[in-house]
């Protein structure tokens, strides 16, 4: 460190009591690239100076992770990517400060922001928001924040994003928010889309949409990618990589854990009639639940559940349900269903992973059973001409007596025409 004037690129790992030390103190006037991670404790009371005397005119890259040492003590004038993650509370600038250093930063090309800036449900509703002259980033084409919801609305509603900047967006449960507040992201975002600096948008037409129901919060993502189903991390490297517009997730408290519920409050401030593939993470079990929530996404291609039991799809994706419908014709006993009242009517894949069938025993054979065999007998009858069902993972339970037995299986099977077929099954051996 006695040559950090020579230095240009440096990762440090540093536990806190170093950040005192005279070795930081140096100016370092080729330094481009900055990446620091400290062992910090939030709790703490210390305050530190600037690092290098806050003199790093060639800094290009800064990357700080649980960093005390305020981001805006360097010299960023030449910056084009900061990082900051989990940045202590008393490092963290409000939103006015926050806007007003960024907008000096004019080269500024990748900006990611994850637990880096503290909640401003306050400046939201403050008049200084609504007369707030927004702040232009005109190099930018990556941007990721993980913020509270009040943050994100915020921040996009504050900054002129280009067109060309791809936006990760991790939207944090607030409390006292309400469903109005995940519609003003939405109104804030379609605004970005209607009007930009450099060129008109369409609004953005969401392809993917992953509900996630294990916890007490319920997250949904959305993406304009089809089959985009399998992630929640909005971090990922090769997710950059895919050129997606536009991710977005967002969770809030909901002790209605039914899908249809959440479907039917989401669908009046987020378009759901173009997702064409739906990933639900503990799907619920109810046959009306699913009749309901599949009724906002008529245009599903592709269904994936993972964990959990599994659903009775049965009666709800076979035409021959009995279900009665209001003004459907039929004799007493058989109801046809009406054509617009189909479920999922252009579903060409399901997909199983690690979902837990029932398989019937003897005396329940007069039950409708969630298994196997009712679930491809449901997918013969489906409107599509084919398909396919991939089963990953899953456990079958087989009751014999007071016991009851499990072994985990996967399966490939296909429907066409009226008929299903299994074209493979075998055990998972050795799954832990």
């Amino acid at each position: 460190m006695n040559h950090i004037e020579r230095i240009q690129e440096l990762h440090l790992n540093l536990p806190q009591m170093y950040l005192n030390d005279h070795f930081l103190s140096s100016p370092a006037p080729r330094l481009q690239n900055l990446k620091m991670s400290v062992g910090f404790q939030d709790g703490s009371s210390q305050q530190f100076s600037a690092l290098f005397d806050g003199d790093t005119p060639a800094l290009r890259t800064l990357e700080l992770s649980r960093c005390p040492v305020p981001w805006y003590s360097f010299t960023l004038h030449g910056l084009t990517t900061l990082n900051l993650r989990f940045v202590p509370s008393r490092s963290q600038q409000n939103m006015v400060e926050f806007l007003a250093t960024l907008s000096c930063v004019q080269d500024l090309r990748h900006l990611y922001l994850e637990d880096a800036l503290a909640s401003t449900a306050g400046f939201l509703s403050s008049p200084e928001f609504h007369s707030f002259q927004k702040i232009n980033l005109p190099r930018l084409s990556r941007l990721l924040i993980a913020a509270p919801l009040s943050t994100v609305i915020a921040f996009v509603a504050c900054v002129n994003i280009p067109s060309k900047t791809e936006l990760r967006l991790d939207c944090d449960f607030e409390d006292g928010l309400s469903l109005h507040d995940y519609a003003s992201l939405f109104s804030v975002l379609a605004q970005r889309f209607s009007t930009s600096t450099s060129e008109a948008l369409s609004s953005p037409t969401f392809r993917s949409l992953v509900i996630d129901l294990k916890s007490y919060r319920t997250a949904l993502m959305f993406s304009p990618l089809e089959r985009d189903c399998d992630s929640f991390d909005l971090v990922l490297q090769q997710d950059w990589d895919r050129n997606t517009p536009l991710k977005i997730r967002v969770c809030w408290l909901d002790t209605r854990s039914a899908l249809d519920c959440i479907l039917g409050d989401i669908s009046s401030f987020v378009p759901l009639m173009d997702v064409q593939s739906l990933h639900v993470i503990y799907p619920p079990v109810s046959p009306a639940t699913w009749r309901t929530a599949l009724g906002h996404l008529q245009d599903l291609r592709y269904l994936k559940l993972s964990s959990g039991d599994l659903p009775d799809l049965a009666p709800v994706l076979s035409l021959t349900d009995s279900t009665t419908f209001e003004g459907a014709e039929g004799q007493s006993g058989h109801t046809n269903r009406s054509p617009d009242r189909m479920h999922a009517p252009a579903l060409e894949e399901l997909e199983l992973h690690r979902i837990s069938f029932q398989k019937r025993s003897k005396k329940d054979m007069d039950k409708r059973p969630v298994d196997v065999q009712a679930l491809g007998d449901a997918l013969a009858t489906c409107k599509g001409s084919s398909g396919q069902v991939t089963i990953t993972e899953c456990i079958e339970r087989i009751r014999r007596g007071r016991s009851v037995q499990e072994k985990r299986f996967n399966m490939v099977g296909r429907w066409k025409n009226g008929r299903f077929r299994v074209v493979e099954k075998h055990k998972v051996i050795g799954f832990g």
